[in-house]
């Protein structure tokens, strides 16, 4: 599971960031 996390963080961050521009 330790090779997933970084997909997994990686993908919460896209989210957050996708967030952010449609509230903007």
């Amino acid at each position: 599971a330790l090779g997933v996390m970084p997909y997994i963080s990686a993908s919460i961050i896209i989210q957050l960031m996708t967030a952010c521009t449609g509230i903007s």
